[in-house]
């Protein structure tokens, strides 16, 4: 080997050594590595990122790992309507997480959905005004429900099952009557 060589390949290493490097793999390991559950959730949250798949279902994996530390970095995910497009993973891996500590969390998105709905039937004209991540949402939250043993006490469910039938657009949207109706038939 030359001496040039070796000095290439000495200033190469130097110069990777010594560069930051923006890595999101080191920031990833970083978070996964976090021996505190909770702290790990709330490192991971910022890779529950559609945009990297590989990185957005690992982070949901880890995050359901996380146990019941999870559920409030998890309710959060799913609050928020930037994730509303990717709420069936989110939900799944709340109920992983937290299992019965999610009920609260799940009723708390159907008192949401049930008021967005509301809003939205008391406007709607057209099927194609139905947001299809939204009918999407709602059904992964009813079918989170229902393994969950959740009782409708506050008639939730009950209710928006009538709100979905007494409107001739909502009442298309059968898979929610068929979720609602799986809840409702153990009452």
């Amino acid at each position: 080997m030359s001496v040039r060589f070796l000095f290439l390949a000495g200033l190469a290493l130097s110069h990777f050594a010594t560069t930051p490097q923006r890595d999101s793999t080191s920031a990833f390991d970083l978070a996964i590595g976090q021996t505190d559950p909770a702290m790990r959730a709330t490192a991971l949250a910022p890779f529950v990122d559609p945009a990297d798949p590989v990185r957005h279902q690992e982070a949901l994996d880890a995050l359901a790992d996380c146990g019941p530390a999870a559920v409030e970095v998890l309710r959060s995910l799913a609050a928020d309507e930037t994730h509303f497009r990717e709420s069936s993973p989110i939900l799944r891996a709340l109920v992983s997480a937290g299992g019965k500590a999610a009920l609260p969390v799940l009723e708390q998105l159907l008192r949401d959905d049930k008021t967005y709905w509301n809003n939205l039937g008391m406007n709607l004209d057209d099927t194609d005004k139905i947001p299809a991540f939204r009918i999407d949402r709602l059904v992964a939250i009813l079918e989170h429900l229902a393994p969950l043993g959740y009782r409708d006490g506050d008639r939730l469910v009950r209710e928006l099952r009538a709100q979905f039938d007494d409107h001739p657009l909502l009442r298309q949207q059968s898979q929610i009557i068929e979720a609602a109706d799986v809840i409702l038939s153990r009452q």
